[in-house]
């Protein structure tokens, strides 16, 4: 409707403009050299707006014939990239339904019609050669897609799990710790990197990678924490086992900021500052750490510290060190345990009883078999043996 009221608004212009022009009155005379030329002005008029008119047009149909060999090449690329595109999703397609007689074929076909987009081709290319069991193939597809930056990353995963698959760790821990300095916040290559990391003992590099995933939002709360706290306690004792008794302490000490009451932290820490002649700090540690989480280690270490006193004054000062958490079980077995050391049967059976009811550990059984052999003789704490020996450790 709008064309159909454009075009008799043009005529209607058109014959307008033309009546205005013919009923100009007067004669023009047009003086070339010599010779001279006489016309009504508005036949002049009407000649000389044909002759623009037949200027524009013939200009306009020179420039079509000029372009008409780009139009026609731009034809053909855009049919090209049509075809190549819709290849490249049937590809895909096939990629995800398993089909890697399709997925290549359509690959193939992507990969010609789209020769001047090969980085968007190669990506098919690779998945259709791994789908097909042709490594070699695939490893040279995501090796190419490194050359450009929009296709490195997805490059890097593919070489990634080429490596892994190949088993070579040392190669695939490259390409995931190049992939997690180009993007950061990736899951998969920040895991891939802390995993690898682990795997060779590499705590400081897993560290430093668990430090980097915090500031990206991929770790953090409690579990970041007692994570890293892992990781310190592993460096003290590789420091340790190298003899840096000093970095050992530090890095413990450190630990246990990060995760207060982290068994194995503390007993390090613990140890370290018996070994330089500290022995109160040292108790001071494992106190500390037995009030945030009992442990067996952390009991056992404090024994130790302390192998030169007495058996009754050792025993007052576990007895001690359970009351900093006296509700708990470990505290409560504890208890018990050197009150059976000090001859105290009758009290260490009747504070083990309760734990009988609480799924009681190994560790429990035999305490009971201990007290009841100081009550009743061997024979009688048999029974308790034979529990120990089936159940559960701690």
């Amino acid at each position: 409707m709008i064309r159909i009221l454009a075009f008799i608004t043009l005529v209607l212009a058109f014959t307008f403009s033309v009546s205005l022009i013919l009923g100009i009155s007067g004669q023009t005379v047009v003086l070339i050299n010599d010779t001279e030329i006489s016309a009504q002005t508005a036949v002049i008029i009407i000649c000389l707006l044909a002759v623009f008119f037949l200027t524009v047009v013939l200009t306009l149909a020179t420039s079509g014939l000029i372009r008409l060999p780009k139009s026609i090449a731009r034809r053909q690329r855009e049919r090209r990239q049509e075809k190549g595109l819709m290849a490249f999703t049937r590809g895909l397609e096939a990629v995800a339904a398993g089909d890697a007689k399709d997925a290549q074929r359509y690959a193939r076909i992507a990969t010609r019609q789209l020769d001047t987009e090969t980085r968007i081709t190669r990506l098919l290319t690779a998945q259709a050669a791994q789908l097909a069991g042709d490594e070699e193939t695939a490893e040279e597809s995501f090796a190419a897609m490194l050359e450009a930056p929009e296709t490195e990353f997805l490059g890097l995963r593919g070489l990634y799990l080429q490596s892994m698959n190949a088993g070579d760790r040392k190669e695939a821990r490259e390409y995931a710790e190049r992939a997690f300095r180009l993007r950061p916040g990736t899951e998969w290559a920040y895991q891939s990197v802390y995993t690898l990391h682990l795997d060779r003992g590499a705590w400081g590099d897993a560290r430093d990678a668990l430090l980097k995933a915090q500031q990206h939002g991929l770790e953090s709360g409690e579990n970041a924490q007692r994570r890293e706290a892992a990781l310190l306690t592993a460096m003290a004792y590789a420091a340790e086992t190298g003899g840096d008794h000093e970095t050992a302490r530090q890095e413990a000490e450190e630990a246990l900021k990060k995760a207060p009451g982290f068994a194995p932290a503390a007993v390090l820490a613990a140890r370290m500052e018996a070994l330089a002649n500290r022995r109160s700090k040292a108790g001071k540690i494992l106190d500390e750490a037995w009030a945030v989480s009992p442990h067996p280690a952390i009991a056992k270490t404090m024994s130790d510290i302390y192998a030169d006193e007495n058996i009754e004054r050792r025993a007052d000062r576990l007895k001690k060190l359970a009351d900093k958490n006296p509700d708990t079980d470990e505290s409560i077995l504890l208890i018990a345990e050197q009150e059976s050391m000090q001859g105290n049967h009758a009290a260490a059976r009747e504070r083990l009883e309760p734990l009988m009811t609480r799924q009681p550990r190994a560790r429990t059984f035999s305490a009971m078999a201990t007290a009841v052999r100081g009550l009743y003789g061997a024979e009688a704490a048999q029974v308790w043996l034979d529990r120990a020996a089936s159940a559960p450790l701690d």
